[in-house]
This record gives C-alpha cells, structure tokens and sequence, in this order.
C-alpha cells in the first residue's frame, strides 16, 4: 500500500471487503483445496494399518501443502507427518470423540471421510491466515487517527450492528477493528442467506 489508499478510509475498506468477500474466498483457498483433494490418489484396497493410516494422511497432506495452498509448501514426509498429526489433533471430529486417533478409527472403514475433514480444515486454517494477512497488510499499520476514520466510517455503513457498538466512541474500537469487519461480514453472509431462504429458485 502506498501512503495514497492509508489515508482514504473509504478506500482502505472497501479493499479490505473486496479480499475478505466469500467468493473471492472460494477462488483462492477453498477452490484449489478441492482440486487438490480430487487430484489425489491412493490405493484403497491396502488394509488400513496404522503405518498405512500416517503414510495415507501424510502424502495426502503433503499433495495439499504443494498443489492446493495460496502460497504452495514443499513438505518432505516427515515434515508432512508432523503437520498431519497435529491438524489431525487440532480440528478432526468423529461421532464420538476427537483428535488424531478418532480420525485412525475412522479410517478403518472409510479413510476417504477422514481427508475430507483434513482438507475442510486446511480450508479453515488457511482461510484464518489470509485474513490475517490482510488485516496485518491493510490495517495494523495505519495510524490512530485513520483507524478511527475507518471505525466510524464501519458504523456509519453498516445497518447490521447492535446499539451498543454504533453508539460506542469510535475512538473505543480501534483495537477492534478485525473483529468489528469480521462480525459485519458475518452478518450480512447470515441476512443474504435468510433473505435467499425465503425465495424460490429463479433456476426452476
């Protein structure tokens, strides 16, 4: 950014929503995801042991790192092993439980639903780094007086947030800027899908 755009709030957020809109979402994190995940293959007719189950996830994950990530990671297979462990730990649920050796249960019977959930958490953890790259790039470093530019121009636009915040000083939310776009993204994406609920599909 040059010092052009940081003292145009206007401009400064309306880049912002531009590279946090979900379509555009889709297109550089979700989209490339999926075509790593179908991209990839593997022989299902191996009986899932456990050496089996780590090597499985762990080239999977690998094949993610370096075909489907908006900025691509060459893992080797240990580097993937440990990465896989621990998004395994982190985000995979089963019906009863959590964390790495649920996803190893589960894979005794359908493997294929296990990398699903691996690539719908990459999606998310990759989707929460890009946003921070943007709030890091376009707005952490503005200066006081333009972040508050930004908060009340936020207010002023936005017809979805609760009293307590449109009423607030602007001055009061300027460390909260990410959390005050995030809550007006969210709830436009929640307006535009009950507004779309109520509507039959123009394509029938």
């Amino acid at each position: 950014m040059n010092s052009e755009p940081r003292q145009n709030a206007e401009a400064i957020i309306d880049k912002v929503f531009e590279l946090l809109d979900e379509r555009h979402l889709y297109e550089i994190i979700d989209e490339p995801i999926e075509k790593a995940t179908d991209s990839f293959t593997f022989d299902n007719k191996t009986p899932m042991t456990h050496d089996y189950f780590i090597e499985t996830t762990s080239l999977f994950v690998r094949h993610i790192y370096q075909q489907g990530l908006f900025i691509r990671q060459e893992l080797s297979l240990s580097q993937a092993s440990s990465e896989t462990i621990a998004l395994l730990e982190k985000g995979y649920k089963s019906a009863y439980t959590t964390g790495y050796y649920a996803a190893y249960l589960d894979a005794l019977n359908d493997i294929k639903h296990v990398l699903v959930q691996i690539s719908d958490h990459i999606k998310l953890v990759s989707r929460a780094r890009y946003q921070r790259w943007v709030y890091v790039s376009y707005i952490d470093s503005l200066d006081w007086a333009v972040k508050c530019q930004i908060v009340d121009t936020l207010i002023k636009r936005s017809t979805c947030l609760p009293p307590n915040i449109t009423n607030c000083p602007p001055v009061r939310l300027v460390d909260d800027i990410p959390e005050l776009i995030d809550r007006i993204i969210s709830s436009e994406h929640l307006a535009y899908h009950l507004l779309s609920a109520g509507f039959p599909d123009s394509s029938a």
